[in-house]
């Protein structure tokens, strides 16, 4: 599993200065590919979801609500949606194999 680089710069960013991680520091490009279509989804309105996913993607994204999700629980959230509601509608059926492909496991439909 490939280990991503920092983003953050600076010295308060602490980082594993070994061998072990050095020859596995890369970019994930599945993940990058999976967060590419998420976020044109996500740019193009959240098409292709339920009624009831529409209305809460709504309720999760409004910054008037009393407690703000942080951007990484809407993300995920977006993520679970995306692959379980839309991923097939938009010929993206293969971002539902992968947990399954990565676990070696085989899904029971």
């Amino acid at each position: 599993m490939p280990i991503a680089k920092s983003k953050k710069k600076g010295s308060n960013q602490l980082q594993f200065d070994t061998e072990w991680t050095k020859d596995r520091i890369e970019e994930n490009k599945l993940v990058n590919d999976v967060r590419r279509r998420i976020g044109m989804w996500r740019k193009g309105g959240y098409v292709g979801v339920t009624p009831t996913t529409a209305r809460l993607l709504s309720y999760w994204t409004d910054f008037s609500r009393e407690k703000e999700l942080f951007f990484c629980q809407i993300e995920a959230l977006e993520t679970a949606i995306y692959i379980t509601e839309v991923a097939h509608k938009y010929g993206d059926a293969w971002i539902e194999n992968i947990p399954a492909s990565i676990a070696g496991v085989t899904r029971k439909v």
